[in-house]
């Protein structure tokens, strides 16, 4: 999904400015995406359906 919001750009320049959009201040890692599913379905998170979005929110 990258390539679309930095169509228009230079890929560092670009992945730079997407970064500064996250409040978290990254792109999301595979490992974030793992350890929230492994979270997720683990016992402790019986109410929880949150997201990683870095607080984005969307």
């Amino acid at each position: 999904m990258l390539p679309t919001f930095i169509a228009h750009m230079d890929e560092q320049e670009g992945r730079k400015v997407f970064e500064d959009s996250v409040p978290l201040g990254r792109m999301c890692r595979p490992e974030d995406i793992a350890n929230m599913a492994a979270y997720l379905a683990s016992e402790e998170a019986p109410l929880i359906t949150g997201s990683v979005d870095g607080g984005q929110g969307i």
